[in-house]
């Protein structure tokens, strides 16, 4: 889904007033009339000349959060928002804005909640339920966000454009690509002039590896919105655009227009960054990547940024104080294999090799590892947990499974958090751990936007620090499961692609096929950033790549010299 704007259509007026005795209604009255008359300077005006305490009322509160939302000045807009509800806990628009502020700000985990609390004061409000379910979408919670999803298509308009397409976006999450379609259809029959539908049809046939057609749908929402900086983005890495194309041409303009939303103009930055790379305008090329990442990162809370070192360091934790304390004797036959690493560090080539063969289904990037066992770090876990866990697992990866395939394809990379907890629940199941030249690595996750999560990915030094933290815990699970994980080292294993997915198939107890040593003719859907390159023949122009950005580099790694 696209990204809510931070601010709210809603604006007010200015009294000097600093008089003993003050008439709270007309203040209400007169900063609710500039917010109506979209001048929330004026309004904020009136406030600054206020003595202090404020008055305790729920409305005041409400439009003081507002004038502080529509300056953009969010961090006084949430603490005015909760004041408000504070006072009066049924003011489902304070929660409703504190959701889109959290979804703003990429801190879904609080926008649930508020949306939530709306839901619970207001059931059968459909927008309160589409912006839940987005939440959850966005943290990755896709059955969750399919009931909410559904639940929103019950309410009326029956319909609406963005509970449709939120809905087509979260099937397209769970495999389901001919209900998305069937959605999208709806609703351009319903609209055809909606940007996103054409957007989100574009993505599945990207998806498909259908890209004459995915272009013909971005382009087509680009038609609609010229603003629109994902589908831009897009057709960047599907090599649609140079920098003679007058879209680049355009978009490079808007990359300076301070009309343009940051969030839009970060997009915009990493697409033309993309063009610039590919026709080796690297000094440019950089220029472009540095500025997006730099706004991307300023965006974020220290929190966020860090959230993935210390998820790291705290498994680490519990495993050296905890070790392995029961595993599950029920699970012994199942046989999902599990491929983790850094991002972009080759996770989607090994998977697009085993999916070829016909015994196995590759079911994408899943966050049911995450969903079964994220709280188990908190409390004190006991066998039932851990047969639980696997029962929820397995449950969710066969519905990605429709003809029973023997063995499934887990490859979300961060699974290497979960290893633990992965061998507990299926002791016999295989992981595949995946290696790459650091700095190789780190160029490819700083030159990708993230559609979700991966804070960390913005800076050099961010990165290069997760990165440590992830090698020591990849230590501990060969020390507490020697012998029983498959460690692959990217940059050897495309030295001979065969030779090494003979082995790799061996490993996996699989029989060899040719389809294997042809991957990039599997018709497999590929949801990750990969999914143009992995539809091409083996390529090695990725190796040491940094180099030809080492001097760009070098500099952002001060704390880190060892990679340099």
């Amino acid at each position: 889904m696209t990204d809510q704007k931070p601010f709210l259509t809603n604006p007010l007026i200015g009294i000097n007033s600093k008089k003993k005795d003050i008439d709270y209604g007309i203040i209400i009255q007169s900063i609710d009339k500039y917010l109506k008359e979209k001048n929330p300077s004026a309004a904020k005006k009136i406030i600054d000349n206020l003595d202090q305490p404020y008055p305790d009322d729920d409305k005041f509160w409400q439009l003081h959060a507002l004038v502080h939302h529509n300056l953009i000045e969010l961090d006084q807009a949430i603490i005015s928002y909760k004041k408000a509800i504070e006072i009066n806990n049924k003011r489902t628009d304070c929660m409703y804005n504190l959701g889109l502020i959290y979804d703003y700000k990429s801190q879904h985990y609080f926008s649930v909640e508020y949306y939530k609390k709306a839901i619970q004061q207001k059931p059968e409000n459909r927008l309160f339920w589409t912006k839940y379910a987005n939440s959850l979408f966005q943290l990755g919670h896709y059955k969750d966000a399919e009931i909410a999803g559904e639940k929103a298509l019950e309410l009326e308009p029956l319909d609406h454009i963005e509970a449709i397409n939120l809905m087509a976006t979260i099937m397209i999450r769970l495999a389901n690509y001919s209900k998305a379609k069937e959605l999208l259809n709806e609703s351009i029959n319903s609209n055809e002039n909606i940007a996103q539908t054409y957007v989100i049809l574009g993505d599945i046939y990207s998806y498909e590896g259908e890209f004459q057609e995915s272009e013909k749908y971005f382009r087509k929402a680009l038609e609609i919105d010229t603003n629109n900086a994902y589908a831009f983005k897009t057709l960047t890495k599907m090599k649609k655009i140079s920098s003679n194309d007058p879209l680049f041409i355009d978009m490079s303009r808007k990359f300076k227009d301070d009309l343009i939303p940051e969030k839009e103009k970060i997009t915009i930055g990493f697409g033309i960054s993309d063009v610039l790379d590919k026709e080796n305008n690297n000094e440019k090329s950089f220029l472009f990547l540095k500025a997006s990442n730099d706004l991307k990162r300023e965006s974020l809370e220290l929190e966020q940024i860090e959230l993935m070192k210390n998820r790291i360091i705290e498994a680490k934790k519990y495993f050296e104080s905890n070790k392995l304390k029961f595993k599950s004797e029920e699970n012994l036959t199942s046989n999902p294999i599990f491929i983790v690493g850094m991002p972009r560090s080759g996770t989607t080539l090994i998977a697009q090799i085993l999916s070829s063969h016909s015994n196995v289904c590759g079911c994408d990037e899943l966050s049911y590892i995450h969903d079964a066992v994220y709280d188990f770090y908190s409390k004190d876990i006991d066998i039932n947990d851990i047969k639980s866990a696997a029962d929820q697992y397995l449950s969710n990866i066969n519905a990605h499974n429709p003809n029973q395939k023997e063995i499934t394809i887990d490859k979300m990379p961060q699974n290497f958090l979960y290893i633990g907890f992965i061998k507990m629940m299926f002791p016999n199941t295989k992981i595949i751990n995946i290696n790459r030249k650091p700095l190789d690595n780190f160029l490819s996750i700083y030159q990708q936007e993230f559609a979700t999560g991966q804070f960390y990915s913005y800076s050099f030094q961010d990165i290069a620090s997760v990165y440590d933290e992830y090698q020591n815990l990849m230590k501990l699970w060969r020390e507490l499961f020697p012998n029983e994980i498959y460690d692959i080292n990217y940059e050897d294993f495309i030295s001979d692609i065969k030779l090494n997915t003979d082995k790799l198939l061996h490993y996996c107890d699989l029989s060899k096929q040719e389809s294997c040593y042809q991957f990039y003719n599997n018709n497999t859907y590929v949801q990750t950033a990969s999914f143009y390159q992995i539809r091409q023949k083996p390529y090695k122009t990725s190796i040491d790549k940094w180099r030809n950005y080492q001097e760009f580099i070098k500099p952002l790694l001060n704390n880190f010299k060892k990679y340099v």
